[in-house]
Protein backbone atom coordinates (compact mmCIF):
# COMPACT_ATOMS: atom_id res chain seq x y z
CA UNK A 1 0.00 0.00 0.00
CA UNK A 2 1.77 3.26 -1.01
CA UNK A 3 2.10 5.67 1.64
CA UNK A 4 0.08 9.13 2.06
CA UNK A 5 2.22 12.14 1.45
CA UNK A 6 1.74 13.81 4.71
CA UNK A 7 1.25 17.35 4.67
CA UNK A 8 4.54 19.82 5.95
CA UNK A 9 4.06 23.50 6.03
CA UNK A 10 7.59 23.87 6.82
CA UNK A 11 8.32 22.78 3.42
CA UNK A 12 5.79 25.71 1.79
CA UNK A 13 8.10 27.84 -0.28
CA UNK A 14 7.02 31.76 -0.63
CA UNK A 15 8.12 33.18 -3.89
CA UNK A 16 8.96 36.83 -3.64
CA UNK A 17 8.25 38.84 -6.77
CA UNK A 18 8.29 37.58 -10.11
CA UNK A 19 9.64 34.31 -9.89
CA UNK A 20 5.89 32.73 -9.50
CA UNK A 21 5.94 33.53 -13.41
CA UNK A 22 9.70 31.84 -14.00
CA UNK A 23 9.28 29.06 -12.12
CA UNK A 24 6.03 28.36 -13.81
CA UNK A 25 6.36 30.28 -17.48
CA UNK A 26 3.68 27.36 -19.88
CA UNK A 27 0.76 28.40 -17.53
CA UNK A 28 1.34 31.98 -18.84
CA UNK A 29 1.63 31.88 -22.40
CA UNK A 30 1.04 27.84 -23.40
CA UNK A 31 3.77 25.89 -24.72
CA UNK A 32 7.04 28.17 -24.45
CA UNK A 33 8.27 27.01 -27.93
CA UNK A 34 5.01 28.72 -29.62
CA UNK A 35 6.60 31.51 -32.46
CA UNK A 36 3.77 33.09 -31.26
CA UNK A 37 5.35 33.47 -27.86
CA UNK A 38 7.57 36.19 -28.60
CA UNK A 39 5.30 38.49 -30.45
CA UNK A 40 2.83 38.37 -27.92
CA UNK A 41 5.09 39.34 -24.93
CA UNK A 42 6.39 42.07 -27.13
CA UNK A 43 2.53 43.55 -27.53
CA UNK A 44 2.49 43.53 -23.58
CA UNK A 45 5.03 46.35 -23.94
CA UNK A 46 2.22 48.37 -25.75
CA UNK A 47 -0.19 48.14 -22.74
CA UNK A 48 -0.14 51.10 -21.26
CA UNK A 49 0.68 53.32 -24.64
CA UNK A 50 -2.68 51.81 -25.77
CA UNK A 51 -4.44 52.91 -23.06
CA UNK A 52 -3.71 56.53 -23.25
CA UNK A 53 -3.57 56.33 -26.92
CA UNK A 54 -7.66 56.21 -26.37
CA UNK A 55 -7.29 59.14 -24.24
CA UNK A 56 -4.52 61.19 -27.15
CA UNK A 57 -2.00 61.10 -24.50
CA UNK A 58 -0.34 58.99 -26.22
CA UNK A 59 0.07 59.15 -30.44
CA UNK A 60 3.31 57.62 -31.93
CA UNK A 61 4.79 54.21 -30.51
CA UNK A 62 8.12 52.75 -32.31
CA UNK A 63 9.66 49.94 -32.22
CA UNK A 64 12.72 48.80 -32.94
CA UNK A 65 14.57 44.90 -32.85
CA UNK A 66 17.33 43.62 -33.06
CA UNK A 67 17.37 39.79 -32.73
CA UNK A 68 16.01 39.36 -29.43
CA UNK A 69 16.90 42.78 -28.74
CA UNK A 70 13.34 45.48 -27.96
CA UNK A 71 13.20 48.73 -27.78
CA UNK A 72 9.64 50.53 -27.27
CA UNK A 73 9.27 53.99 -27.23
CA UNK A 74 6.29 56.26 -27.08
CA UNK A 75 4.94 59.54 -26.17
CA UNK A 76 3.27 58.97 -22.81
CA UNK A 77 4.51 58.73 -19.11
CA UNK A 78 3.90 56.14 -16.79
CA UNK A 79 2.18 57.47 -13.51
CA UNK A 80 5.02 58.03 -10.98
CA UNK A 81 2.16 59.21 -8.13
CA UNK A 82 2.58 56.23 -5.20
CA UNK A 83 -0.24 53.51 -5.40
CA UNK A 84 -2.05 53.16 -1.98
CA UNK A 85 -1.86 50.90 0.04
CA UNK A 86 1.32 50.05 -1.79
CA UNK A 87 3.24 52.84 -1.54
CA UNK A 88 5.09 52.16 -4.67
CA UNK A 89 5.23 54.03 -7.49
CA UNK A 90 2.20 52.82 -10.18
CA UNK A 91 5.22 52.64 -13.09
CA UNK A 92 6.87 50.25 -10.74
CA UNK A 93 3.72 48.22 -10.41
CA UNK A 94 2.74 48.12 -13.83
CA UNK A 95 6.39 46.54 -14.10
CA UNK A 96 6.55 43.80 -11.54
CA UNK A 97 3.28 43.16 -10.28
CA UNK A 98 1.17 40.69 -12.11
CA UNK A 99 -2.09 41.96 -13.60
CA UNK A 100 -0.77 45.55 -12.44
CA UNK A 101 -0.70 47.38 -15.39
CA UNK A 102 -4.75 45.82 -16.40
CA UNK A 103 -5.78 46.99 -12.69
CA UNK A 104 -4.79 50.17 -13.46
CA UNK A 105 -6.14 50.49 -17.23
CA UNK A 106 -8.76 53.06 -17.70
CA UNK A 107 -10.43 50.77 -20.68
CA UNK A 108 -10.51 47.81 -19.94
CA UNK A 109 -11.47 46.79 -23.18
CA UNK A 110 -8.12 47.31 -24.43
CA UNK A 111 -6.37 45.55 -21.07
CA UNK A 112 -8.38 42.40 -22.75
CA UNK A 113 -7.28 42.73 -26.59
CA UNK A 114 -3.71 43.69 -25.95
CA UNK A 115 -2.79 43.22 -22.15
CA UNK A 116 -3.85 39.43 -21.38
CA UNK A 117 -0.37 38.97 -20.15
CA UNK A 118 0.95 42.48 -18.95
CA UNK A 119 3.99 44.19 -18.22
CA UNK A 120 5.16 42.02 -15.81
CA UNK A 121 4.76 38.92 -17.31
CA UNK A 122 7.02 40.56 -19.81
CA UNK A 123 9.36 41.57 -17.03
CA UNK A 124 9.67 38.08 -15.75
CA UNK A 125 10.59 36.92 -19.33
CA UNK A 126 13.31 39.01 -19.80
CA UNK A 127 16.78 38.42 -19.49
CA UNK A 128 16.86 42.07 -18.72
CA UNK A 129 14.66 45.04 -18.93
CA UNK A 130 15.32 48.71 -18.59
CA UNK A 131 12.51 51.28 -18.32
CA UNK A 132 12.84 55.00 -18.63
CA UNK A 133 9.54 56.97 -18.14
CA UNK A 134 9.27 60.85 -18.05
CA UNK A 135 5.54 62.08 -16.70
CA UNK A 136 4.22 65.43 -15.49
CA UNK A 137 7.68 66.97 -15.51
CA UNK A 138 9.16 64.22 -13.17
CA UNK A 139 11.24 61.03 -14.48
CA UNK A 140 12.61 57.62 -13.26
CA UNK A 141 14.65 54.93 -14.16
CA UNK A 142 14.17 51.29 -13.29
CA UNK A 143 16.16 48.23 -14.19
CA UNK A 144 15.53 44.38 -14.08
CA UNK A 145 17.18 41.23 -14.28
CA UNK A 146 15.26 38.26 -14.78
CA UNK A 147 12.39 40.59 -13.19
CA UNK A 148 13.77 41.25 -10.42
CA UNK A 149 14.54 45.15 -9.70
CA UNK A 150 18.69 45.49 -9.50
CA UNK A 151 18.59 49.45 -9.57
CA UNK A 152 16.27 52.70 -9.61
CA UNK A 153 17.31 55.56 -10.30
CA UNK A 154 15.66 58.05 -7.26
CA UNK A 155 12.14 60.05 -9.02
CA UNK A 156 13.71 62.96 -10.34
CA UNK A 157 12.28 66.50 -11.48
CA UNK A 158 12.66 66.96 -15.17
CA UNK A 159 11.83 68.90 -18.16
CA UNK A 160 10.22 68.06 -20.69
CA UNK A 161 7.51 65.79 -22.82
CA UNK A 162 6.03 63.08 -21.53
CA UNK A 163 7.62 59.79 -22.73
CA UNK A 164 8.37 55.96 -22.04
CA UNK A 165 12.07 54.00 -23.60
CA UNK A 166 11.53 50.54 -22.43
CA UNK A 167 14.13 48.26 -23.54
CA UNK A 168 14.01 43.95 -23.25
CA UNK A 169 15.75 41.30 -24.11
CA UNK A 170 13.75 37.71 -24.07
CA UNK A 171 15.46 35.27 -21.58
CA UNK A 172 16.49 32.22 -23.37
CA UNK A 173 16.72 30.49 -20.16
CA UNK A 174 13.07 30.22 -20.11
CA UNK A 175 12.20 30.31 -23.92
CA UNK A 176 15.47 28.38 -25.43
CA UNK A 177 15.93 28.71 -29.08
CA UNK A 178 12.26 30.79 -29.19
CA UNK A 179 13.44 34.67 -28.59
CA UNK A 180 13.57 35.42 -32.40
CA UNK A 181 10.42 37.83 -33.53
CA UNK A 182 8.49 35.85 -37.10
CA UNK A 183 7.93 38.79 -39.10
CA UNK A 184 4.60 37.43 -40.70
CA UNK A 185 3.02 37.12 -37.08
CA UNK A 186 4.89 40.59 -36.03
CA UNK A 187 3.10 42.08 -38.69
CA UNK A 188 -0.16 40.52 -38.18
CA UNK A 189 -0.54 41.36 -34.43
CA UNK A 190 0.45 44.98 -35.43
CA UNK A 191 -2.02 45.51 -37.95
CA UNK A 192 -4.81 44.50 -35.57
CA UNK A 193 -3.14 47.37 -32.84
CA UNK A 194 -3.74 49.78 -35.72
CA UNK A 195 -7.13 48.34 -36.31
CA UNK A 196 -8.29 49.01 -32.74
CA UNK A 197 -6.12 52.14 -32.37
CA UNK A 198 -6.52 53.68 -35.63
CA UNK A 199 -5.48 57.56 -34.71
CA UNK A 200 -2.14 55.56 -33.02
CA UNK A 201 1.29 55.74 -35.39
CA UNK A 202 3.15 52.91 -35.12
CA UNK A 203 6.42 52.38 -36.53
CA UNK A 204 8.42 49.70 -36.25
CA UNK A 205 11.80 48.22 -37.80
CA UNK A 206 13.78 44.74 -37.64
CA UNK A 207 17.32 43.77 -38.28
Amino acid sequence: MAESKIYDPTKIEVLSGLEAIRRRPAMYVGALNDPCVPVELLLQSLCHAADCAIDKRCTFVRIDIDGSNVEVTYDAGMPLDPDRPAEEQVAHVFLSHLAGCHNQKKHLHVGHELCNLGLAVLNAFSERMMVFTRWSDREATYLFEKGVLREAQPIGAAQGADTTVMRFRLDEEILVNNVLFDAGLLDNALSRVRHLLPDLKIEHSSI
